[in-house]
């Protein structure tokens, strides 16, 4: 049982591996505007910025693949912190927040 686990393990693995090479469908530079656009868009441009941008696919079940922007220094919007955005290939935004009540 565990061989076969293992090997089905393996072969997953290895074609999310071969996905990864998949070109975005939104160019790095639209997803880097649209991350700043919202900066500045909540007034927040000055204080802020965008301290790292990935290509990730969004789970190993699902074959879609989204922008994650993380935000230098977390911004705190509505008792919450905000990491960052995800951002979809159809431009579709995100709030990355903190898993914390507000207040904690």
């Amino acid at each position: 049982m565990k061989i076969p686990l293992a090997l089905l393990c393996a072969l997953s693995l290895s074609a999310t591996a071969l996905c990864a090479d998949k070109r975005p469908e939104m160019p790095l530079e639209k997803a880097v505007a649209v991350a700043a656009d919202y900066l500045k868009s909540i007034g927040q441009d000055k204080d802020h910025w965008i301290a790292s941008i990935s290509y990730e696919r969004e789970s190993i079940t699902n074959g879609s693949y989204k922008w994650y922007v993380k935000w230098g220094p977390a911004i705190t919007l509505e008792g919450r912190k905000e990491l960052g955005l995800e951002i979809a290939m159809n431009g579709e935004l995100t709030r990355a927040v903190d898993k914390k009540a507000p207040g904690k």
